[in-house]
């Protein structure tokens, strides 16, 4: 909790910022490969 007191504002909105990149891309990744797999299983 200290730490994150300490934190600037700036980079506190950075890593939020990174987070929500890197879980937009992770659930885009997992997207497109759901509907590969889909598309392979019903060929």
């Amino acid at each position: 909790m200290i730490f994150q007191v300490l934190l600037p504002p700036a980079c506190l909105l950075t890593l939020l910022t990174l987070l929500t990149r890197l879980t937009l891309l992770t659930y885009a990744t997992y997207s497109t490969y759901l509907l590969a797999f889909n598309t392979l299983r019903l060929a």
